[in-house]
């Protein structure tokens, strides 16, 4: 897994994944928790390596947040990048008319110039 990453990397400034997520129980308790779904250690190996991880989801007007938000106790995920750190983006906002137009330029900043 490492491997792939590393060879990945090389080929762009910014790499987007895009995982499953798993649902995990915490001992003793009635919680679960989002996180990736990865066989063995590779979920941790990927996170560790990762600027951040988002939580991808359509809000109740159909805009798709991508929510970075470490308050959240159900979800594994978070940014290093100050921008990010503990905010929900509205990636997609749903027009009228359906069409959905994206603001990657949330994601990274350097697209808006």
């Amino acid at each position: 897994m490492e491997m792939v990453i590393n060879m990945v990397s090389k080929c762009a400034p910014n790499i987007v994944l895009v995982c499953h997520t798993k649902d995990s129980a915490i001992a003793d308790s009635d919680v679960t928790v989002k996180g990736i779904d990865l066989a063995g250690k590779s979920g941790r190996v990927l996170s560790s390596r990762s600027d951040a991880i988002g939580f991808l989801y359509r809000d109740d007007d159909s805009n798709t947040i991508l929510s970075f938000n470490t308050g959240d106790k159900y979800v594994e995920c978070g940014a290093r990048p100050k921008h990010l750190r503990n905010k929900d983006v509205v990636l997609g906002e749903m027009q009228k008319d359906g069409e959905i137009i994206f603001h990657w330029e949330r994601i990274f900043p350097s697209l808006s110039k």
